[in-house]
């Protein structure tokens, strides 16, 4: 909607609590438990492989 914005900091705040029931860490990255419990192992190893540190 036109004019209407967000605080910085309640948006930082939604956003981070978001990734955290999601799984993921806070750059929106899947954590390596996340993608273990949806059996997604592989995946975990080849971004590991790619150098991407889970964690």
């Amino acid at each position: 909607y036109k004019g209407i914005t967000i605080n910085r900091e309640i948006y930082d705040k939604l956003l981070s609590y978001y990734y955290e029931i999601r799984g993921w860490d806070e750059n929106g990255i899947p954590r390596k438990d996340t993608l273990i419990k949806y059996g997604l192992e592989n995946v975990a190893l080849e971004l590991e492989k790619c150098g991407i540190k889970l964690k």
